[in-house]
This record gives structure tokens, sequence and C-alpha cells, in this order.
């Protein structure tokens, strides 16, 4: 029993417990309002899924922060290298990071990346991970978010938001 009390205790199981707790939590309440709503017209197709791609919920989060932020796709590690003037991950043997997926940036100057996984095996490669945590180490602000998850409209508002203000 020593080891399964370890293992949730764990802060990575217990993190991902607290997200399948939220989600079902979520599907519940949305669940029980367009059942209580019982067809009626107002119940929309946000109600359980939003059809909007990835990058539409971002423009949209974007433009209500106002004129001042400015979006770029797909920025290569080798562009923050060139920016930092420093290797950011281990060459030799090992596949490059992917890029990332989307820049947040204000007067021309980067505030926030966001990379967007389609699968955890890529956000969990060992170049990847390094750009993270120089990210980290030199107070970047850095994003990750998984295309297999719902990724609701809200849910990457309040993150977003969370480090644009805190920019």
């Amino acid at each position: 029993m020593g080891f399964l009390n370890r293992l949730l205790k764990n802060a990575t199981t217990q993190a991902l417990t607290n997200i399948v707790k939220d989600a079902l939590a979520d599907d519940n309440a949305n669940t029980q309002s367009a059942y209580s709503a019982q067809g009626s017209s107002s119940v929309g197709a946000d109600t359980f899924h939003s059809s909007k791609s990835f990058h539409e919920k971002l423009n949209g989060i974007l433009l209500c922060e106002g004129n001042t932020c400015e979006m770029r796709q797909s920025i290569p590690a080798e562009e923050l290298e060139a920016q930092f003037a420093q290797s950011l991950f281990t060459r030799g043997g090992r596949c490059a990071p992917n890029a990332i997926s989307y820049g947040i940036y204000k007067n021309g100057a980067p505030v926030l990346y966001i990379r967007l996984w389609d699968s955890y095996a890529d956000y969990n490669h060992a170049a990847n991970r390094q750009i993270k945590a120089f990210c980290d180490s030199r107070g970047i602000r850095m994003l990750d978010f998984f295309n297999y998850l719902p990724n609701e409209e809200s849910y990457m508002a309040e993150r977003i938001r969370a480090n644009l203000v805190s920019a």
C-alpha cells in the first residue's frame, strides 16, 4: 500500500486528478442545464462543445484584449535562440524541438508563447522540455494546450489573460 499512497500524493497525479474532476463537473453541469432546458432554443451549440478551432478561440480572446496584441504563428526554436544569443536545446542525435505554435507580442516584444500539442509524446520530447525549462528559468511566459482536449474558450481566456495581465 505504501507505493499506492506515494503515487496518489505525487503532485502530477494530483494535478491530473483535479483536471479530470473539473472536466467531469463541467460536463455534468452542462448536461444538467441542457436537460432542464428540454429542447429550448436557448440551448446553443456552445452548451456541449464549440465547433471553433483553437486558432479561432485564440483570436477571439485577443480581440477582447484590444489592439495592443499581435499574434504570430509557428515560431521556430532557432528564433528564440537568436533572440537570447544562446543555445536552448541539446543537438546531436536528438530531434529538434517543435516550433512554438503561437507568440503573443506587445509593441514588438514577445509577452507570451503558446504551444498547442497534438500528442503527449511531442510535449514530453526532451528538446521541447528543454525549451520550456529555459523559458521558465528566464521568466518567459509559456502555456501548453493539448489539441485533443476540449480547450473551452472560458478556460483558455482565463489562462491567457492571467499571463497577459502579469506581463
